[in-house]
């Protein structure tokens, strides 16, 4: 259920609104990183104090790229926060509020190498940023004095219904009983997999997206808690076969995601578009296996679709599964 108590919080004076709660005023949409920052960080922090929170569950994390194709220096926030390679990076994992104050900074800056995701103490409070640097902090009981700290910080606290970004508990009940556990029976179909095709493509989607190539020589990869498996055919030596589809009358049609292994056995992907052709064809003539696949609905179909359950075998990880898109 939604917690009872939401409040959107913003840099905007209600008072500078059109009818429709557009807002009409001069102050900018993007964060001053000066003291209205300062006051939302603040804000977090004072919710947090009333309502008994000292540490914050990251769900549904993203960054814009991989760690492990460029890497974050030493001293980045986010290394500081969650450990070289963002190895500590996942749905689930928990922070105290000086590091939750550090990811809302970069949410609300907007800052495409910082994370984006929900934090949460369930039962008790979630706090999250969308656009325009709009934040929204739900709460199990009214916060009176937040509430005045957070407005005589020249913010405007006020509250609303709901948040944008409040997940609908039936609909991930649906979700999660539709997934299938990646268990023991899971690594028996791809043993099976392995057995008759000799290797197969997983593909491992969290707060980034990982590859792996699975074969009978090789050991099974280690995967991220929560994190959502699609398996698909194996790589492919027979370059001749896939560059085709790298091929089309017309540029603005290519659509999909190439997958390739470098001489160094590493794999790396990049999603087809008119303007990265020449460089992904480059790219290829050098790769050792490759693959390709659709990215339109009606091609898109791994052979397995499986989430991490956590250790008490729960499924806890938020993935629409792919049967349930257009129902």
């Amino acid at each position: 259920m939604p917690l009872p108590h939401t409040y959107r919080i913003t840099q905007y004076d209600p008072r500078d609104r059109d009818p429709s709660g557009a807002y009409i005023g001069e102050v900018d949409n993007v964060s001053d990183e000066g003291p209205l920052e300062a006051a939302y960080l603040d804000a977090v922090e004072a919710f947090a104090r009333e309502v008994g929170v000292t540490r914050l569950a990251v769900r549904d994390p993203s960054v814009s790229h991989s760690p492990e194709d460029t890497p974050y220096s030493p001293d980045d926030v986010l290394v500081q926060i969650f450990g070289p390679g963002l190895v500590g990076l996942y749905d689930g994992a928990t922070i105290d509020i000086a590091a939750a104050r550090e990811i809302v900074r970069g949410m609300l800056r907007g800052d495409g190498k910082r994370v984006w995701c929900l934090l949460e103490a369930e039962g008790q409070m979630a706090v999250s940023v969308g656009w325009d640097v709009y934040m929204f902090i739900a709460t199990d009981r009214p916060c009176p004095a937040a509430v005045a700290a957070t407005a005589a910080d020249s913010l405007f606290p006020e509250d609303w219904k709901v948040s944008p970004h409040t997940r609908d508990d039936a609909e991930l009940e649906r979700w999660r009983t539709q997934h299938t556990p990646i268990d023991d029976a899971f690594w028996a179909r791809i043993d099976e997999l392995v057995r008759l095709h000799g290797g197969v493509l997983v593909e491992e989607r969290a707060a980034w997206t990982r590859w792996h190539r699975v074969t009978a020589e090789g050991a099974r990869p280690a995967l991220r808690p929560r994190c959502l498996v699609w398996v698909w055919p194996d790589l492919t030596t027979d370059k001749a076969a896939v560059m085709p589809h790298l091929d089309t009358e017309d540029p603005d049609d290519v659509e999909g995601t190439v997958v390739w292994q470098s001489p160094d056995g590493r794999l790396h992907d990049d999603c087809l578009s008119a303007e990265e052709l020449p460089r992904i064809r480059a790219t290829l003539d050098a790769a050792t296996r490759v693959w390709w696949r659709s990215d339109y609905a009606d091609g898109f179909a791994p052979l397995i679709e499986a989430v991490n359950p956590d250790d008490d075998g729960v499924i806890r990880g938020r993935w629409e599964p792919l049967e349930s898109l257009g129902t």
